[in-house]
């Protein structure tokens, strides 16, 4: 992340990126002792993010793992939610880095992990803790990352992007490059309307 910002003209340190995989863990911390055998299912970077948090990384139900954390892959596919579903079912605790029910692709719109964890949710009848926008934690923990005092939130998706700043109390710019357009912006509902 920090490599493509620094491309685009930002200067950026790894230190200054906060993802929702990094997110994700600081909901983990406030609800698992650290160590705890976690389920993932998602792509490399989740499993890296959820080792380097201090979880022990388990790919099977039969490991009893106390949570399943699921984050967005294209990998992902019947036999990991399969896992994510036993596991669950046998009490572990549930996670997801995000909500967002789609994902914009050159062709248009794909599946995003929302769409994905809604599968495991209709199998199981358990809501995951989720992490990422439109929660107000990611805004506030990337905030005090930087040490920012005036922060702003920059998005295209008014009910994550924008409506997750207005919950954290942060300005927000919307931006006309992605799902919203300035139709959108102008017809959005209370709790969705950018500051810019």
């Amino acid at each position: 992340v920090a490599e493509q910002l620094n491309e685009l003209g930002f200067q950026v340190e790894p230190g200054m990126i906060m993802t929702s995989a990094m997110d994700v863990i600081a909901y983990m911390d406030e609800n698992l002792p650290s160590g705890s055998t976690v389920l993932v299912v998602g792509g490399e970077g989740l499993r890296s993010a959820v080792a380097q948090g201090g979880y022990t990384v388990v790919d099977s139900a039969e490991d009893s793992p106390a949570a399943v954390v699921q984050g967005f892959d294209a990998s992902v596919g019947w036999a990991q939610l399969s896992e994510a579903v036993y596991a669950l079912n046998g009490g572990a605790m549930f996670f997801a880095t995000n909500l967002d029910a789609t994902l914009p692709t050159e062709r248009g719109f794909a599946l995003g992990n929302g769409s994905l964890v809604k599968a495991v949710e209709n199998a199981t009848g358990r809501r995951p803790i989720a992490a990422g926008k439109p929660e107000a934690g990611i805004y506030l923990r990337s905030a005090a990352l930087v040490g920012a005092e005036n922060p702003i939130a920059v998005g295209d998706r008014l009910e994550t992007d924008i409506a997750g700043a207005v919950g954290a109390g942060v300005p927000s710019m919307h931006v006309l490059t992605g799902v919203h357009q300035a139709r959108d912006v102008i017809t959005a509902r209370r709790g969705q309307r950018p500051a810019f």
